[in-house]
C-alpha cells in the first residue's frame, strides 16, 4: 500500500510538470535614454533582439486610449541591437513598447514623460517716439520657433490688456513682425503674446505726439508792373525815354494820353506843369 502511494505521487508530479509550460524569455528588450524630456527634444529607444529570433526589423509603438499604434521603426543590426528616435509632438505621458515587424514579439513597456518647452519671446520697436499715423514695426523672435504660428500685439488701456493686431511667425527661424499706426496722442504700453496667450513679452512704451501744424504758404509777391508809378491814366512804360504818341518826340517809347503825373515827371511829359500830359 505504501509503495502504491509513493508511485501515485511520483506520477502526479510528472503530470503537473508536463502540463506547466516552460517560462519563455523575452526576445526583445528596450530602454529609454531618458525618462523625462522637454517638448521639442528627441528621445532614443534602444534595445536588443535575441540573435536566434530571426527578427530583422522592429517597430516602436505608443499606447493611446488603450490601443497600440506604430510610431517609427528601425533595422536590427548583426549583433541584435536597434535604436529608434522619437520626437514627441505634444507634452504628456507616453507609454511605449517595441514590437517585431511581424508583431509576434513585443518588448517590455516604457514610460516617457514630456514636459512643455519653455517659451521665450523677444521684442523690439522700430521707434519709441512717433507722430500719429506713423507706421510702427514691432519685431522679435519666438523660441522655440514652432511654439505657435501667430503672435498678437496688445495694448494696455485702463489697466486691461487688449488685442490690437497680429502677425505670422516665420517657421524657419521664429521671427515675427507686427505693424500698426497709432491714431491718438498719448503713451502706448505694448506687449506681444503667443497665439494661445500662455506667454507674453515684457512691456514696451511708444510715445505718440501730434504732427507739427502745417505752415501757411508764403504770400507770393505780385509780378513787377511794367508801368512807371509816376504816371496813371495810361501805362507809361519803363524806357530810356518816353514821348507822347503823335508828338514830335523820337521815343523810343510812346504813350497815348491823357496821362496824369502823380510823381516825378521823369520823362518830362507834362510840359506845361498842370499835372496832365499828352492831352492831345
Amino acid at each position: 500500500m505504501k509503495r502504491f502511494a509513493i508511485a501515485a505521487a511520483v506520477m502526479a508530479m510528472a503530470v503537473v510538470s508536463a502540463a506547466a509550460p516552460a517560462r519563455a524569455e523575452s526576445v526583445i528588450t528596450a530602454e529609454l535614454n531618458a525618462s523625462s524630456i522637454k517638448l521639442g527634444a528627441t528621445a532614443y529607444v534602444e534595445g536588443d533582439v535575441s540573435t536566434d529570433s530571426g527578427i530583422t526589423d522592429v517597430v516602436l509603438q505608443r499606447s493611446v486610449d488603450g490601443a497600440w499604434s506604430d510610431r517609427g521603426g528601425a533595422e536590427v543590426d548583426t549583433t541584435g541591437h536597434f535604436a529608434i528616435t522619437l520626437k514627441p509632438s505634444s507634452a504628456g505621458s507616453y507609454l511605449l513598447r517595441v514590437r517585431s515587424s511581424g508583431g509576434a514579439a513585443v518588448s517590455n513597456q516604457l514610460r516617457l514623460n514630456v514636459a512643455p518647452a519653455r517659451v521665450t519671446i523677444s521684442i523690439a520697436l522700430s521707434a519709441s517716439s512717433v507722430k500719429t499715423a506713423t507706421l510702427v514695426n514691432v519685431r522679435g523672435v519666438l523660441t522655440p520657433k514652432d511654439a505657435t504660428t501667430r503672435m498678437v500685439l496688445q495694448r494696455k488701456v485702463d489697466g486691461r490688456w487688449g488685442d490690437r493686431a497680429s502677425g505670422p511667425v516665420d517657421r524657419t527661424n521664429g521671427a515675427y513682425r507686427i505693424s500698426f499706426r497709432p491714431s491718438q496722442v498719448g503713451t502706448y504700453m505694448l506687449r506681444v503674446r503667443t497665439g494661445g496667450g500662455s506667454t507674453w513679452t515684457r512691456a514696451v512704451v511708444v510715445t505718440v505726439t501730434a504732427p507739427a501744424p502745417s505752415r501757411p504758404p508764403k504770400p507770393t509777391s505780385p509780378p513787377p508792373s511794367p508801368c512807371h508809378p509816376s504816371y496813371t491814366g495810361a501805362c507809361v512804360p519803363y524806357a530810356s525815354d518816353v514821348d507822347c504818341a503823335g508828338g514830335s518826340g523820337d521815343g523810343p517809347a510812346y504813350v497815348q494820353g491823357p496821362v496824369y503825373v502823380v510823381g516825378p515827371d521823369v520823362y518830362d511829359l507834362d510840359r506845361d506843369g498842370d499835372g496832365v500830359a499828352c492831352e492831345n
